[in-house]
């Protein structure tokens, strides 16, 4: 006799997996940013710690006054309107990099930037 067993896996439509995550930001942002503590490049700040953070106010990288005086502390919301569009959410930012359409692969980024400590 067969027994024939099916196994639905639902995922939800955003899973937020740090690991992807990781993946996307080697490829999409770790040109510009750093993930040690304390570590600016020139093109960007360290994202170590920036879920919480007021914009502009890491020490020792030269932000641009729209992103100091922005006002922004970065939450999951602010990260998530940033990353899909820089230019119109802090609007003459000196990040010039594309936006991310994917909502999912943004959500990765974030849960990953989120890790970060």
């Amino acid at each position: 006799m067969f027994i024939a067993s099916t196994f639905l896996l639902i995922e939800p439509s955003m899973a937020q997996d740090a690991k992807s995550g990781s993946a996307v930001f080697k490829q999409r942002c770790a040109a510009c940013h750093a993930i040690e503590p304390g570590v600016s490049s020139a093109m960007g700040p360290s994202l170590v710690g920036v879920v919480g953070r007021k914009s502009g106010s890491l020490s020792g990288f030269a932000y641009s006054n729209a992103m100091k005086n922005s006002g922004v502390v970065w939450g999951e919301a602010e990260l998530e309107l940033f990353i899909q569009n820089p230019q119109k959410f802090v609007k003459g930012t000196k990040m010039y990099a594309p936006g991310i359409s994917d909502a999912g692969v943004r959500a990765d980024l974030i849960t990953y930037l989120g890790s970060l400590e």
